[in-house]
Parts: structure tokens; sequence; C-alpha cells
């Protein structure tokens, strides 16, 4: 028990990493935030095309339930993200908000890839101590690239880098949530696994394609495209790399 919630912790602290590293780099963080934007859409796209979707579809009997479920999360965190700018139009004409909507999906989507990863972690542990901890290990260096990614978003949705950090660390608690529901109702939460990642990865995608890209500074000559697609192809290769790193070990 001690050891699931100590896992948790360290998953929580890892959150703290993006606002760390772009506080040290302050002075640089407006000229970053458009690259660092562009390695968020490589590793969004690569973690839910070539990770959370291979295994969901590794925890389904079939295909379709999967991809179903797929066009089910980039459906909820379309109309969430519209509802929350019809109420930002509606509530707030006389002021502005203090971030945009794409920023509270970014974050709810955060929270339930944390949910997962707590559920993760504390079936892991139930069923070996030392798989739990290589589970933790893989889900802590699986967590850094993303959660950097996850704090400029919010920067660039407009929250200062302390509500960033904040907001980060909030969301990341959800791993506790996902923990305790594991240990209380057991082998009930092994069920809806690939429905849950299928969500998830809708909500990267929906993230990547329809909200982060369209932000991204237009080119003005090759040189900045290439920039560009190189920062994509950085974070797609970050997340592989890790992810062969977590395999061989």
């Amino acid at each position: 028990m001690l050891q699931i919630v100590f896992a948790c912790f360290m998953v929580c602290l890892v959150s703290l990493s993006g606002g760390l590293l772009l506080r040290l780099f302050g002075s640089l963080l407006h000229s970053v935030i458009p690259w660092l934007l562009a390695v968020a859409i490589g590793v969004l796209l690569a973690d839910a095309l070539f990770h959370l979707l291979p295994e969901a579809l590794a925890s389904s009997a079939t295909v379709w339930p999967v991809l179903s479920w797929l066009a089910v999360g980039l459906g909820v965190f379309f109309i969430f993200e519209r509802g929350l700018n019809w109420q930002h139009r509606v509530f707030h004409r006389a002021y502005p908000p203090a971030m945009a909507s794409f920023g509270w999906v970014s974050l709810s989507v955060d929270a339930l890839h944390n949910l997962i990863d707590g559920a993760l972690i504390a079936t892991s542990f139930l069923l070996d101590p030392a798989l739990g901890w290589a589970t933790t290990l893989a889900i802590l260096l699986h967590e850094l690239p993303q959660e950097i990614s996850d704090t400029a978003i919010l920067v660039a949705a407009g929250a200062s880098l302390k509500k960033a950090v904040g907001l980060n660390l909030l969301a990341a608690s959800t791993v506790f949530i996902g923990a305790a529901l594991v240990l209380s109702l057991g082998q009930i939460l092994t069920l809806p696994v690939a429905t849950l990642l299928a969500i998830t990865a809708g909500g990267f995608i929906y993230i990547a394609l329809f909200d982060l890209l369209p932000r991204l500074q237009r080119p003005v000559n090759i040189r900045v495209l290439g920039l560009q697609i190189s920062c994509v192809a950085v974070g797609m290769v970050f997340i592989e790399v890790l992810h062969l790193l977590n395999a061989h070990h």
C-alpha cells in the first residue's frame, strides 16, 4: 500500500518538471513556446498512434470497439471545447477568459491519462512489487516530456507559468484516484481499460490536430516550415526512444 502511494507521489512530482524547466528558461519563454507546441504535437500524436491505440487493441478482443471509442473521444472533446467557447461568449463578454478553451481540454485529457496511470501502477504492484516499480519507472520516463508539453500548452492558452504548474499538478493528482479505485474495486476495473485508452488517444489526437496545429505560426519561408516539422519529429522520436528504453529494460 505504501509503495503504491509513494509511486503515485513520484508521478505527481514529475508534473512539476515542465514548470521548473520553463522557469529556468523564463527569459526565452515566449520565443520557445511556439517550438514547444510543435514538439507537443509530435509527443501527443506518437503517444496516441503508436502506444495508446496499440495498447487498447491489445486489451480488446476486436478492433471495432476500440475505433468506436476513439471516435467517441474525438467527439466528446470537440463538444467539450465548443461548450467552453459558448460559455465564454455568454458569461464572459465583459471579462476575457483567463485561459483559452483548448487549455481546459488539455487538462481534462491529462487528468484522464493520469487516472489510467494510477490504475496501472496499483494493478502492477498487486501482481508483483518488482513489476510495480518497473511500471512506475516507465510511466515516469513517459510523463517527463508529456508534462513539459502540457505546461507549454497551458502557457500558450493564456495561463501564467505559476497557474499552469498548479493546474498541471491538480491534473496529475488523479493518479491517486485511479490507484484508489483499483484497490477498492479490484478486478472490476480491468474491463474498461481499452475504452479509457481509446478515449484518451482520441483526446490526444484532437488536441494535436485541431487545437495546437492551427496555433503554430504561419511559416514565412521554407526554413521555418522545416524547423516546425523537425520539432514535431523531435517530439515523436523522443517518445519512441523512451519507450524503446523501457522495453529494453
